[in-house]
């Protein structure tokens, strides 16, 4: 296990590191927000020492770390320490990071945001699990976390796919369609719509809040289940998927 110095002598490990964010001068009112979500529970760990917060770690235990460190200073501290090699986290846009290994999906916003993720965003938003990185920009495409943050960026979903690709490791992201991706190392199986029990599998995973559908209004054809149990609906064939799938894997 590597430890990562993030201010005064105070250590994290590198497998604790979920979110990487700027706090700003004066802190937008997303980050205000969000720190106060987290002060609420008692879950803040400021290691600032009386300084200027500059960033934010969101560990993977659910804290938030405020450091008087700049975010792309603890992001080469991050990458030096080994965890995975080099380039292992990616700008999602303005300073702030992801580790590729937490993204588990990048959704693409067009001018409108499409009514099944904005209704996935507003019990997110009521959850505090929205996190806007956009620094007042339009939203271009939305990055899911392990935890299940939803973070907004202004970046679209090309550049967020090329970051990742180019980082020296097995996985890929691959597209479902209609520009949004998942990776392929938590992809568990690839199904076709084509029956009742199918049907019905994608009818659950609705009533848990775990479906994605990423058709865009389309016909239905597949559905991916993911190894953290999100299910995402895709306008492609299920041998088109497996074709993509298979193009990454060998």
């Amino acid at each position: 296990m590597s430890l990562v110095l993030v201010g005064h002598r105070n250590l994290l490990p590198s497998t604790q590191f979920h979110l990487l964010l700027t706090i700003g001068s004066p802190p937008s009112k997303p980050i205000k927000h969000l720190i106060s979500s987290f002060g609420s529970k008692g879950q803040v760990i400021d290691v600032g020492v009386r300084r200027r917060r500059r960033s934010m770690i969101i560990t993977n235990d659910g804290y938030a770390v405020l450091s008087s460190i700049g975010s792309s200073t603890l992001c080469e501290r991050f990458e030096e320490s080994g965890r995975f090699g080099m380039n292992s986290m990616i700008s999602v846009g303005h300073n702030n990071f992801i580790p590729i290994d937490q993204i588990v999906m990048v959704i693409a916003i067009g001018d409108q945001m499409p009514s099944p993720i904005a209704r996935i965003l507003q019990g997110k938003r009521i959850d505090n699990k929205v996190i806007d990185v956009t620094s007042g920009r339009a939203t271009k495409s939305i990055i899911v976390t392990t935890n299940g943050f939803f973070v907004l960026s202004s970046f679209i979903p090309n550049t967020i796919v090329k970051r990742f690709n180019e980082c020296s490791r097995p996985f890929k992201l691959f597209g479902v369609g209609n520009n949004h991706y998942v990776p392929t190392h938590i992809v568990q199986s690839i199904s076709s719509i084509n029956s009742k029990p199918n049907i019905k599998f994608i009818d659950m995973a609705d009533s848990t809040n775990t479906l994605f559908r990423l058709n865009k209004g389309k016909k239905r054809q597949a559905f991916i289940v993911l190894d953290n149990g999100y299910v995402v609906v895709s306008s492609l064939s299920a041998k088109s998927l497996a074709d993509k799938l298979d193009s990454f894997l060998y």
